[in-house]
């Protein structure tokens, strides 16, 4: 009885055989305190945007201590929007943040933090 031996040959559809490349995350990350209007802290958080071209959007994370436990504070859509404004902050505290890029489930690791302080009193 002879044996028979076959190949099959899967086409991953792209250039990296269907392998999706490392999600990098977002760099130079910022995150300025500021006032949004009267007794209205919040803080600005900018980057800039993840060099891996499927993703999809971010996830903001806020922390109370450096190093601490993350919260997320904010979603936002598109590979190019590079800013999140978080109203969720009291005054006269500081922040820490990070920022992961997303391409559908995928999460990439944080970006550096950045750290902030709000104002001590908002008048508008």
């Amino acid at each position: 009885m002879a044996a028979t031996l076959a190949f099959v040959l899967i086409d991953g559809g792209g250039p990296n055989g269907g392998r999706k490349t490392q999600l990098r995350p977002p760099t130079r990350v910022t995150a300025e305190g500021d006032c949004g209007g009267f007794l209205d802290p919040d803080v600005m958080v900018r980057w800039v945007p993840t060099r891996t071209r499927s993703a999809d959007g971010y996830n903001v994370y806020r922390a109370s201590a450096s190093g601490g436990e993350l919260e997320l504070v904010g979603r936002v859509g598109g590979r190019g929007t590079t800013v999140l404004e978080d109203d969720g902050v009291g005054t006269n505290d500081q922040y820490f943040y990070v920022v992961r890029a997303t391409d559908d489930d995928r999460i990439s690791p944080p970006s550096g933090q950045a750290q902030a302080k709000t104002p001590f009193f908002c008048l508008g």
